[in-house]
Formats: structure tokens, C-alpha cells, sequence
């Protein structure tokens, strides 16, 4: 706590009151109770008082006037990336590209590429999800019949390669409760009709 002493002037309520820094002994509420009322001034005074006597004194740094400055001088936004800054200290901020990425990348970027045989592109090197393989899975336990399917082709289509031998496997393991097991003729035009829709691509 700091020990401050009120002027006499402060009794006066046209003239602010001034402060002495005495000690930084502690005191209870009771006793800055006490001094408010000697100096005949209230609480919000004394502390706004008391503020301003440990900015001039070194003590503490100035409030900033949050209503003027730009958002991102605001102490938070400060504190933030002086927070990240610390716990990213010797990371590299950039990523590292594979050149061969980089370079597929930067041809697709090209004036005469499309954007849907970019988007195409792109996602064709990234396996299908789970849930597509397994609603794929599970319209094929219906037969080969299945492939000439519109919802059924389009499920096929973003399989990668790994994939689709997993899906000929499991068509091929179907056991006789859930669905009957694809042949091995079945299987191949699964394969069959999954490179065609590769070759248009």
C-alpha cells in the first residue's frame, strides 16, 4: 500500500486535492476511510489521486486512452502477440513446400487452367473421407447393379488408388448375413469402371 498525506487545500472543493508520497506502509480500509473524510474528499478521488501520483513517480505506466487508439495498439492485442511471440520463439512462420507440390501448385495458377480442373486436381491427390468409402460400401452390398448408379459413380470417383483395392476387398468379403460376396468378375468392374472415370478426368 502507499502512505499518501492530503493537503490542507483539499478541503476546499474548488481545488483538487494534492498528495505527498510518504512510505508504502500498509494501511486497512478504516484508516483510508478516515483520511477521505479529513480532506473532506470521497473515494473515486483519492484513487484516481493516488493513480496519478504512482504515474508521475514511476511506479506505473500511463493508462492508455483506449477510445482514441487504433485497435490493434489496445494493452490486449499487445499482450496477445507479445504472448505468441514467446511461445513460438525459434519456429519458422512459414511452411515448407515439397518443390514438386510447389511446382503442380504454381502450373494450376497458369491463365489457361480452369477452376474446376484446378479444384479437381487439388482434391485428386487427397484420399476420400470415411464416411464416403462407407456409404459407397454400403450400396454396393446391393450388387454390381449398383455402379451404374449416378450417386453410386460419384461416390467411386474420389477414391485414390489405395482405396479402391480396400473397397474390392471388402465387396469380396461380404459375409452371407449382410450381403452377398462379389465375384472376382464383379470386382473388376469395380476397378473397371473406377479407371474410366480416371482416364476423363
Amino acid at each position: 500500500m502507499i502512505n499518501l498525506t492530503f493537503s490542507a487545500d483539499a478541503r476546499n472543493s474548488e481545488v483538487a486535492p494534492t498528495f505527498t508520497l510518504v512510505s508504502t506502509a500498509a494501511h486497512d480500509r478504516a484508516w483510508w476511510a478516515e483520511e477521505a473524510s479529513r480532506a473532506s474528499t470521497d473515494w473515486p478521488s483519492v484513487v484516481a489521486a493516488a493513480l496519478e501520483l504512482l504515474v508521475a513517480s514511476g511506479i506505473l505506466e500511463p493508462e492508455p486512452d483506449t477510445d482514441t487508439m487504433p485497435p490493434w495498439d489496445a494493452p490486449s492485442w499487445r499482450q496477445a502477440a507479445k504472448d505468441y511471440q514467446e511461445q513460438h520463439a525459434g519456429h519458422s512462420s512459414t511452411e515448407t513446400i515439397e518443390r514438386e507440390r510447389l511446382s503442380r501448385l504454381r502450373r494450376l495458377l497458369e491463365s489457361g487452367v480452369t477452376l474446376d480442373r484446378a479444384w479437381d486436381e487439388i482434391n485428386r491427390s487427397w484420399p476420400a473421407p470415411k464416411a464416403t468409402v462407407d456409404a459407397l460400401l454400403l450400396s454396393l452390398r446391393r450388387g454390381a447393379d449398383e455402379l451404374v448408379k449416378t450417386e453410386t459413380f460419384r461416390q467411386l470417383s474420389v477414391l485414390d488408388e489405395g482405396q479402391i483395392e480396400d473397397v474390392c476387398l471388402r465387396v469380396q468379403a461380404f459375409q452371407p448375413g449382410i450381403a452377398p460376396a462379389w465375384s472376382a468378375d464383379d470386382a473388376d468392374l469395380l476397378i473397371s469402371a473406377w479407371r474410366k472415370f480416371r482416364e476423363q478426368r
